[in-house]
């Protein structure tokens, strides 16, 4: 158990750089409605889903420059 948290704890110090370089953005819509309905003494409410998206954008320098 020790052996594998050294393990990740050097790999995540070697990986930092490595995130420090690009920029990556997180973009999207969150689209939900809220349903209620009534037929007699039954009740109902659901939640909906309506084109809901997540997109992510990423920034990187190649090369030497």
């Amino acid at each position: 158990m020790k052996k594998a948290l050294i393990i990740s704890t050097i790999a995540a110090t070697v990986a930092a750089p490595a995130f420090a370089q690009s920029s990556v953005t997180i973009c999207g819509r969150l689209n939900l409605s809220l349903e209620s309905q009534k037929a007699g003494n039954v009740e109902e409410h659901n939640v909906q889903n309506s084109s809901s998206r997540i997109g992510f954008k990423g920034v990187e320098a190649l090369g030497g420059g």
